[in-house]
């Protein structure tokens, strides 16, 4: 494919920045496992809420693309199928911002559930008593996302 234009370019190094952050800082945490360093010193709570960061600059980046470079739709015709117009209409660094985001929302959900898994077996934060776990009426919140409670 081409490269992309001047007022782009920006945006797809926002992306691929985003997406190398991720996999380097996230990478410990999911090779780990629950014995890993991350659970043990106590860095799976920042390493989740960078990845929710990321992923937020992410689709920031997506939207951005849209306002500024979005694709025009070609007439349909119906001598053309849609995939056709579409590989007509966007080239390959389109579907490489695409991919980025779904890779850095598929890394939100994995993290997001390895830590509430961690949490409610009271394995995280480190010095919490694994044999109690969490009492029944308490939730992980969704707002520790972006911030550790």
């Amino acid at each position: 494919g081409n490269i992309p234009g001047y007022s782009v370019l920006g945006i797809h190094f926002l992306t691929a920045g985003a997406d190398l952050c991720c996999a380097c800082c996230a990478m410990p945490l999911f090779v780990g496992g629950s014995r890993g360093y991350c659970v043990r010193s106590g860095c799976v709570g920042p390493v989740v809420t960078l990845i929710f960061s990321m992923s937020v600059a992410d689709i920031g980046a997506l939207v951005s693309f849209l306002l500024v470079d979005m694709p025009r739709p070609l007439a349909l015709e119906s001598s053309r199928s849609a995939v056709d117009i579409l590989e007509a209409v966007m080239g390959v660094w389109d579907f490489a911002l695409i991919a980025s985001v779904a890779l850095e929302l598929a890394l939100c959900a994995s993290a997001w559930r390895l830590y509430k898994d961690l949490r409610v077996a009271g394995l995280y934060p480190p010095g919490s008593n694994p044999a109690v776990g969490m009492q029944k009426d308490d939730e992980v919140s969704l707002m520790e996302l972006v911030c550790e409670a």
